[in-house]
């Protein structure tokens, strides 16, 4: 994983501004990636590359449905499109997952 940059809230039931977000002020890295994400061809593709250690509860909308968010910062709202696990070095496990910018939060 790369040297945290941000820390993150995670909201699993996507309600933001609630007294509580799940998990607070993750260290992750986050970083822009709308070129890599818009060659693919899917409905939504991802603007957004973040690394998280384990150990968060971070997931995707696979098996609930429900959107799960990450708020960085009051204006930086995230969507969890996909999430991977990357092993390439045993000792250095981490999540990496695949974010859509929200346009307009709800605070």
């Amino acid at each position: 994983m790369n040297t945290p940059n941000a820390f993150a809230d995670l909201f699993h039931t996507a309600v933001l501004g609630s007294d509580e977000p799940d998990v607070a002020n993750i260290p992750c890295h986050i970083k822009g990636s709308f070129i890599k994400g818009s060659q693919l061809d899917y409905s939504r593709q991802f603007n957004a590359v973040l690394e998280m250690p384990l150990g968060f509860g971070l997931r995707d909308a696979y098996n609930s449905g429900e959107p799960v968010l990450l708020q960085l910062g009051m204006d930086e709202i995230y969507s969890v499109l996909f999430v991977e696990r990357d092993r390439k070095v045993a000792s250095r496990h981490f999540l990496r997952a695949y974010l859509v910018k929200e346009s307009s939060p709800v605070l």
